[in-house]
């Protein structure tokens, strides 16, 4: 599962956005919801989350003075940016500081799916899983009903 952390500096916003949004769906789960974004800075390097979708329009420190002092953490943190006054010059900002996706509010639901899907896609190539083994391999009696199952697979 890939971390979210949600910034809205309105505490009914982003409790929706993180009740609303199929997340585990779309593998991913939401690890925090922060509503100042001075504190939020202070979850992302505690947290470390893979995504932070966060507002742009927020007092003390607007998204994308927040997306900036993270980056400058040296955190390889992708950023959805939301807002509810989508204007040219926000948006280039944003994608100029590297951003993932740009959603205005109020979100739509295919939207965010779409996003999500693209994310865990990205994700997964930054993140690749690796082969671990597991203990359940190591047993035995695992190891023989694979083998088992192997053989009478096409029976």
């Amino acid at each position: 599962m890939y971390k979210v952390l949600i910034v809205d500096d309105e505490e009914v916003i982003a409790r929706q956005i993180a009740e609303v949004i199929p997340w585990m769906e779309n593998g991913f789960t939401v690890i925090g919801i922060e509503t100042n974004s001075t504190r939020a800075v202070e979850r992302v390097l505690e947290l470390n989350p893979n995504v932070v979708f966060t507002d742009l329009r927020m007092p003390n420190m607007d998204g994308h003075l927040f997306m900036k002092t993270v980056r400058e953490h040296g955190l390889d943190t992708e950023f959805v940016m939301l807002s509810a006054f989508g204007t040219f010059e926000d948006a280039k900002e944003f994608f100029q500081q590297e951003g993932f996706d740009y959603l205005l509010k109020p979100l739509q639901l295919q939207e965010v799916s779409l996003v999500l899907e693209k994310l865990a896609c990205k994700l997964s190539k930054k993140y690749p899983m690796k082969a671990e083994i597991e203990d359940e391999t190591l047993n035995p009696a695992f190891i023989a009903l694979t083998e088992y199952l192997k053989s009478c697979y096409y029976e």
